[in-house]
C-alpha cells in the first residue's frame, strides 16, 4: 500500500485531530513518491525526444533532463 493509499484510508475512517499527525508524516511520503512518478515520466519524455536526431528535440531533451534534475534535488518550489 503507498502512502497515498494510506492517506485515503485515513480520511474514509474520519481522521480525528489526533490523527493529523500521522496524515502529515505520510504528506512528505506522497510528495516523494509524486516526485519520483515525475521523474520517470521526465527522463522518459527526454529519451523520446534525443531518439528523433533533430537538433530541435536534443535541445528540449536537455531541457527535459534539467527539469528532471531539479526536481530530484529539490530544488523546485
Amino acid at each position: 500500500m503507498s502512502a497515498a493509499d494510506d492517506v485515503r484510508e485515513a480520511i474514509a475512517v474520519g481522521c480525528t485531530r489526533d490523527d493529523h499527525d500521522h496524515v502529515a508524516d505520510h504528506r512528505e511520503e506522497v510528495r516523494a513518491e509524486r516526485d519520483a512518478e515525475i521523474i520517470t515520466w521526465l527522463i522518459k519524455k527526454a529519451r523520446e525526444y534525443r531518439s528523433t536526431g533533430s537538433r530541435q528535440h536534443e535541445l528540449q531533451a536537455e531541457a527535459i533532463e534539467r527539469m528532471a534534475s531539479k526536481i530530484q534535488r529539490g530544488a523546485v518550489r
